[in-house]
């Protein structure tokens, strides 16, 4: 809803100065004792004399911004603290892959590709066969730039019939958000795939 509110301002040496300010968004009400954030940007006008003539301005509620912005530094802190978390794990167990893939899919997720690419590879020398440490290894050396590490990557992240033959290929392949995508007929030109 849009509504004007008349304001008087007043400033020494100025005459009362009335001016009309336009809310364009105005969703909630405010109760008392909430407290509003807002900030403020005004101009001064002044004649040859230096006197004020006129004002303009804006103001903006920045209430939900500043919430955003707590909510923001608080799932940074709690990331940090899994972060701690997942590395004492690994610390605990360095022997056990899985260990190293959480870190590694914490730091994947977090953007640390190159973090990531470290955990996924000792994940990926504990349990040679986890082909979701494969698959994410691979996503943060394409994210890195590092193009053909990465195939050579995203290879070991399929599962291939060591007897595949025309007509009867089975061939696995991790998919991205988890699962498995599975077909029988590899080698067709449109092989029917399952999930």
């Amino acid at each position: 809803a849009s509504f004007l509110a008349t304001v008087t301002v007043k400033s020494v040496g100025l005459h009362p100065l009335l001016y009309r300010k336009r809310i364009e968004h105005a969703e909630r009400d405010i109760a008392p004792g909430d407290i509003v954030r807002v900030m403020d940007m005004t101009i001064v006008k002044k004649d040859a004399d230096g006197k004020p003539t006129d004002m303009f301005g804006v103001t903006q509620d920045i209430t939900e911004f500043k919430h955003l912005e707590a909510d923001l530094r608080q799932a940074m802190q709690k990331a940090e603290e899994a972060t701690k978390a997942l590395r004492h794990a690994v610390r605990l167990q360095p022997e056990v892959a899985g260990t190293h893939y959480a870190l590694g899919f914490h730091h994947f997720e977090h953007g640390e590709h190159f973090e990531a690419v470290g955990c996924f590879e000792k994940a990926a020398e504990r349990a040679e066969r986890m082909e979701p440490a494969w698959f994410h290894l691979a996503e943060s050396k394409r994210a890195l730039g590092e193009h053909d590490a990465a195939i050579e990557s995203y290879k070991k992240a399929i599962a291939i019939d060591p007897n595949c033959a025309p007509g009867n290929c089975r061939l696995w392949v991790y998919a991205a958000g988890g699962g498995v995508w599975r077909t029988k007929n590899a080698l067709d030109g449109q092989p029917n795939w399952k999930f």
